[in-house]
C-alpha cells in the first residue's frame, strides 16, 4: 500500500512538473526558485575637512516590494574611514534601486558627533563585474558609496 501510494505521488510531481513546462519559445521557463545576484559593499566615511572618520555604523537595507528593510546587513568604519562587505545578504532586487545605506554615529563623542545620514540608491554607484550566468544568476555587482558626515552642532 505505502509503495503505491510513493507511485501516486510521483506521478503527480511528474505531472506538476510537465505543467510548468514552457509551450513557446519567447515563454520565460518556470523552475523553482528567485532571480539573485551577488553584491559586494565598499565605500569610505570622511568628515567636511576630508579625514577619515572611524567607528561608523553603516547598515545596508535591502526593500522588497510591499516589504521593508527584509534585509540588513551592518557595517563598521576602519580607522581610515572604509568599510567593505564582500557578500552581502541580498537578493536580485531591481540592481539595487530598492536600498538604503545608512550612516550612523553610535560611539558618542569617543571620535567626534556626528550627524546621521542616509543615501539613496540614487546616491551610490553600483557597477556589474559579472555577466548573468543562466535564468536565476543575475551576476555581481559592486556597490560603491563614499560619503561625508557633518559634525553635531
Amino acid at each position: 500500500m505505502r509503495n503505491f501510494i510513493h507511485y501516486i505521488m510521483y506521478g503527480l510531481l511528474f505531472l506538476l512538473g510537465y505543467g510548468c513546462s514552457k509551450e513557446k519559445e519567447e515563454d520565460i521557463p518556470c523552475m523553482y526558485g528567485e532571480p539573485r545576484a551577488d553584491y559586494k559593499l565598499i565605500g569610505n566615511v570622511k568628515d567636511s575637512d576630508g579625514n577619515p572618520i572611524y567607528g561608523i555604523r553603516v547598515v545596508f537595507v535591502a526593500h522588497k516590494d510591499d516589504q521593508k528593510g527584509i534585509l540588513n546587513d551592518t557595517l563598521w568604519t576602519d580607522n581610515n574611514g572604509h568599510f567593505q562587505a564582500d557578500k552581502l545578504k541580498y537578493y536580485f532586487v531591481d540592481n539595487a534601486k530598492n536600498a538604503i545605506i545608512q550612516f550612523e554615529d553610535v560611539d558618542g563623542p569617543k571620535n567626534g558627533e556626528f550627524k546621521n545620514k542616509t543615501l539613496q540608491s540614487t546616491d551610490f554607484i553600483v557597477n556589474q563585474t559579472r555577466n548573468r550566468d543562466g535564468v536565476w544568476d543575475m551576476g555581481t555587482f559592486t556597490i560603491k558609496a563614499d560619503t561625508t558626515l557633518d559634525k553635531r552642532e
